[in-house]
């Protein structure tokens, strides 16, 4: 409930919230007396006495001659021999105690609602980089959200199988919006627009909505999910129903997951990508290859569920080549291509993005009809395979050549593939 008592029309106020169960009249009762002892409080007094009056302290209440009132020490110090005392007025208990007649109505109820929190369902994404600033360790980003109306923030707590107990990475405030495929995305181009497919979501909680953006802002950035294990924009957006979205006008294999673009399902996660809603988590490089759980703590789990996950590092990994291409030379085969970075998504100077590694050199695998033949380290991007060392290395009608750019410090990134038939 709430009481309310006023002195004078100074547009001065306070507020206080007193978790206790008293009538209306107690209440209004100690609203006049609090009210009261604040304005008796600001008469203030300050004394000097001797030395002997050292042992009174702060909060004390004390009394003079000649003055009925009660007085509380805000302040005591001794200095130089002399006790300086800094007094306020208090209210005395029995006009305290004459206030407790004052009548009151029930006022105004406070009410809220109690929702329930419900379950917290999280994703731990293992995503390359979001950003032009490059990663210098491996990287997870924790999403989560809840579909129940009460479900506004989780904790959460992770643990890697190379430790002992759960540590606390941080809150989730607000949520990310999470959800479900409804259909299957088809295979497409990762070069232009995708005009021609659609993937139709649905969203964990009602308290979500997708929007559509202009192409000049998904091409800023704007709108970037991830669907299954492949990155997309989306600038189109039909309403279907409660919670349920049709996505159009796609870019795809953004940021080097065209691998992931022809592996979708139904049911497979929809995650809109904010880091503003996500918690990120950074692991030693010697964690590559580690796996481990994470865990929503507290909130309305009855059950909780351990989410898995596998440190693979795609934040720190060199992104596959592009535009490779093989041209014969005589009995030769020549191999060429364009090579990514992890710090040069945008294409700023129309020149060449950075190499975003310490050094310049790809890892050459190449296979002689499906067996293994050799392997070889390039430090510019191109590949010569003379006839001579296809046949020593036991000939064969087709040419399998996989090309992976090559960090220092976790070895090699995704590689691009190419297909010779002699």
């Amino acid at each position: 409930g709430l009481q309310r008592a006023r002195w004078s029309t100074a547009p001065r106020s306070s507020q206080q919230s007193i978790a206790a169960a008293m009538s209306p009249a107690q209440a209004k009762a100690l609203a006049v007396t609090r009210l009261h002892a604040g304005q008796v409080a600001r008469v203030r007094r300050t004394l000097r006495l001797s030395w002997r009056h050292v042992g009174v302290r702060a909060g004390a209440h004390v009394s003079l001659p000649g003055d009925a009132a009660i007085w509380r020490v805000r302040e005591a110090r001794f200095e130089n021999f002399i006790v300086h005392l800094e007094l306020e007025q208090v209210v005395p208990t029995m006009a305290a105690t004459r206030v407790g007649v004052v009548e009151a109505d029930g006022g105004r109820a406070l009410t809220s609602d109690i929702m329930p929190v419900g379950e917290t369902t999280l994703h731990i994404l293992d995503l390359p980089p979001l950003d032009a600033n490059p990663a210098s360790a491996p990287r997870l980003w924790v999403a989560g959200g809840g579909a129940a109306s009460g479900w506004r923030r989780a904790a959460v707590l992770l643990r890697a199988d190379n430790q002992d107990e759960f540590a606390n990475i941080g809150l989730l405030e607000g949520g990310t919006m999470i959800g479900t495929a409804l259909t299957v995305l088809p295979p497409a181009r990762s070069c232009g627009w995708d005009r021609f497919s659609s993937i139709d979501v649905e969203l964990l909680s009602d308290r979500d909505w997708l929007e559509p953006r202009a192409p000049s802002a998904v091409l800023a950035g704007a709108n970037l999910a991830l669907i299954g294990d492949e990155l997309v924009q989306f600038a189109d957006i039909d309403v279907l129903g409660p919670r349920r979205f049709r996505l159009s006008r796609l870019l795809r294999g953004r940021r080097g997951t065209e691998a992931a673009m022809g592996g979708h399902a139904i049911a497979e996660r929809f995650v809109l990508l904010d880091p503003a809603r996500m918690l990120p988590v950074d692991f030693a490089l010697d964690s590559l290859g580690r796996s481990g759980v994470a865990r929503p703590a507290g909130g309305g789990d009855a059950a909780v569920t351990d989410t898995g996950f596998t440190i693979t590092g795609n934040a720190v990994r060199p992104l596959s080549p592009v535009h490779l291409r093989a041209r014969r030379d005589g009995g030769d085969i020549v191999v060429s291509w364009v090579r990514r970075s992890r710090t040069g998504f945008a294409w700023i100077d129309f020149v060449d993005a950075p190499i975003g590694e310490d050094r310049e050199a790809y890892r050459i695998d190449v296979h002689l009809d499906g067996r293994f033949a050799r392997q070889v380290e390039v430090t510019s991007a191109m590949f010569a395979y003379p006839s001579a060392d296809r046949i020593s290395d036991g000939d064969g009608s087709v040419v399998d050549i996989q090309v992976a750019q090559l960090s220092g410090a976790v070895g090699p990134g995704s590689a691009a593939a190419i297909r010779i038939t002699i």
